[in-house]
């Protein structure tokens, strides 16, 4: 069917909301990409890791993810009490969350371009901002407890329009989940200007 042949071929676009832990200095106005090969990880089999070139990783394979942030944190986020960094967490971020020098939190928009087994997930945690509430590769605590990652909208074309001009694109959007909505009011991260 159209609908099988378009997650097939990825010509559905997905856009997912994720609450993480700091605040990326990407530019605001457009879309960062990260285009980062992911593999299986080393330190635990359900995990998954950015492959780098030196790297040795069987199966690794090539992905990209478009991110942009759309509200930080107004005042700091208290991590001390309750946080806990995830055991395959970034070695050099997991150094920083526990001196506490990262005090702010923020709201990312990720649109995946490719299809990896935890691709956001690895993604923002190889560029140092690991999703909260995230078990295995950001930090854990009283916020939310589930990994703070929603998925927002998907375009595809309509089947019923599998004949003639090609078909209309249509976007499903699904509401910010209550915890989230609650998460983010915990960590200051105000929305209200923000069109999600």
């Amino acid at each position: 069917s159209l609908m099988h042949e378009q997650f097939r071929n990825k010509t559905t676009r997905k856009t997912y909301l994720a609450l993480v832990l700091g605040v990326p200095v990407w530019d605001r106005s457009t879309y960062t990409m990260i285009e980062a090969p992911i593999g299986q990880s080393p330190i635990e089999k359900v995990a998954r890791t950015v492959v780098t070139a030196s790297g040795d990783v069987d199966g690794a394979k090539d992905a990209a993810t478009e991110f942009r942030v759309l509200a930080a944190s107004q005042s700091p986020v208290d991590f001390v009490l309750g946080y806990e960094a995830a055991r395959c967490m970034d070695p050099a971020t997991k150094a920083k969350f526990d001196r506490g020098d990262i005090k702010h939190a923020s709201l990312v928009e990720c649109r995946p371009l490719t299809g990896r087994t935890h691709q956001i997930r690895v993604h923002l945690a190889h560029a140092g901002f690991p999703i909260i509430g995230d078990d295995l590769y950001g930090v854990t605590g009283p916020a939310i407890d589930r990994h703070a990652l929603h998925a927002a909208s998907i375009v595809f074309r309509h089947p019923a329009e599998e004949v003639g001009d090609g078909g209309a694109s249509f976007c499903v959007k699904a509401p910010l989940p209550h915890d989230m909505r609650v998460a983010l009011s915990a960590m200051n991260v105000n929305i209200a200007t923000v069109q999600i």
